[in-house]
């Protein structure tokens, strides 16, 4: 859906998750944990500052996926 916003972040999520975690693992990693998968609303993963993201949604989405 567009909407005519424009975005110049890496990700975004519906509300605040209270537990977000982003943290570095490597001089060009960043993990973002604790999330859930249903609340990312837009990811952005271009490789433009030189680091890769990786999303780690928090471990309710797996229990979502068994139940199915």
């Amino acid at each position: 859906m567009k909407t005519g916003k424009v975005y110049r972040g890496l990700f975004g999520l519906d509300g605040k998750p209270d537990n977000l975690k982003v943290v570095w693992t490597s001089n060009t990693k960043v993990v973002v944990s604790n999330f859930s998968i249903e609340n990312l609303l837009w990811f952005n993963n271009d490789n433009f500052a030189g680091a890769w993201i990786e999303l780690e949604p928090s471990m309710a989405n797996n229990l979502l996926k068994q139940d199915k």
